[in-house]
């Protein structure tokens, strides 16, 4: 006997096209239950309101909820908490705030932690120190406890605006109150303030209090990001401690942690410890041998660090192209959600690609640069045949822009 369709299952399917970010698939399952007399009920509106969250497609919601309104459904946290995401993550953390006072005093409801959160995420996004410091003291009245999630958001706010001294303090403050220790994430959000307010030495004493917590354990992408700064400011002996380190090779512990760092980084700080100095070349080849006893790491292995300024002479402007873009590897290391390692550079060569809207495609082996003479449409992400994304852009007819990879 074919099984009956209800509300259940269609909320079943609505969730999994909600998770795959397939909003238009979404109402069309929506306008489905609708033709055959199927309620919705809650939990199948707050899922297409997610779908809407996920898919940056907030301007569907108002019919929603006014569809709701028609049944006399009422919004619950979790519609509210999702609206709130929305508007945050779309860019309108006004809009956000709104839900949030039409939700205390027409519904009784107080916010949760994941709300606030998603506030706060939104005040981090459109840099609103204050009205996210605003919210931080509201937290108290509503009797939310921050957690190590807050307190990266707000270390990342803070650092980005040039308040460094308050990031620390923000830390120290809430832990202290609230009970609990900082963790990895926190730790390495501080390391990226540190370095985005150029203070190599603070982010070198936040590693010191890292090392020294017994409930944090440094991983690749805390190292990776400290190395990277160290790199950046071109202090190779402390990128040298920092990477050995990250491979416990000042600890006779067989068995202490190691989570290393990524390749392309190892990579650069072998390339400049090698073309230094007597000093720095002997520490080059002790470190390889280390690397090579303890872990079983061949150094001669990885992709080999391309210095800038060889090859190819290129003019001032793509030289600054190359720090912006140099400086924003360290940014794309914040994205939370997700805390997935820079992808390291192939070692096969790359070839012409067929890109739509693209009037010329070419890749210079010598700079490593991609050439795009774009057509007013906007040029989505590109992707090499390595499956890497190298940019996005958003350019004009007769626009040539070298894009580093």
């Amino acid at each position: 006997m074919r099984p009956t369709l209800n509300t259940i299952i269609y909320s079943t399917v609505l969730k999994g096209f909600s998770k795959l970010k397939q909003v238009d698939r979404v109402f069309m399952v929506y306008a489905e239950m609708s033709k055959l007399n199927i309620a919705c009920n809650v939990i199948s509106y707050n899922t297409i309101i997610d779908a809407c969250a996920r898919c940056g497609a907030m301007e569907k919601v108002p019919k929603l909820l006014e569809d709701m309104g028609k049944i006399n459904l009422e919004p619950d946290l979790v519609t509210f908490s999702t609206l709130v995401k929305g508007y945050s993550t779309a860019g309108n953390v006004s809009r956000a705030f709104k839900i949030l006072e039409d939700m205390k005093t027409t519904r009784n409801l107080k916010p949760d932690e994941i709300m606030c959160n998603s506030l706060l995420e939104g005040c981090a996004r459109e840099h609103r120190v204050d009205l996210a410091l605003s919210l931080l003291e509201q937290m108290k009245e509503f009797g939310v406890a921050p957690s190590n999630c807050t307190l990266s958001i707000l270390v990342k706010l803070l650092g980005r605006s040039q308040r460094l001294d308050d990031a620390f303090k923000v830390v120290s403050e809430l832990s202290i109150h609230y009970g609990f220790r900082p963790n990895i994430q926190v730790y390495t959000c501080l390391i990226q303030a540190c370095l985005h307010n150029r203070r190599l030495d603070k982010a070198m004493e936040v590693k010191a209090a890292m090392d020294a917590e017994p409930s944090c354990h440094p991983d690749e992408k805390a190292c990776s990001v400290l190395l990277k700064g160290c790199l950046d400011a071109r202090a190779f002996q402390e990128a040298l401690n920092v990477t050995r380190s990250a491979y416990a090779l000042h600890s006779a512990d067989k068995r202490a942690r190691a989570p290393g760092v990524e390749g392309h980084l190892l990579s650069e700080l072998c390339a400049h410890l090698s073309s230094g100095n007597a000093a720095q070349q002997d520490a080059a080849k002790s470190l390889a041998t280390d690397l090579k006893l303890r872990h079983g790491l061949d150094v001669a292995s990885l992709p080999k660090y391309q210095a800038k300024g060889q090859g190819a002479a290129l003019p001032s402007r793509n030289a600054a192209l190359q720090k912006r873009s140099r400086e924003a590897d360290i940014e794309r290391l914040d994205d939370d959600d997700e805390r997935d390692s820079l992808s390291t550079a192939a070692a096969s060569p790359l070839h012409p690609m067929t890109i739509p809207g693209a009037t010329s495609m070419s890749v210079c082996s010598e700079t490593d640069l991609c050439c795009v003479d774009a057509t007013p449409s906007t040029l989505d992400v590109l992707r090499s045949e390595r499956g890497a994304t190298l940019c996005c852009v958003d350019a004009t007819p007769s626009t040539l822009e070298m894009l580093l990879l």
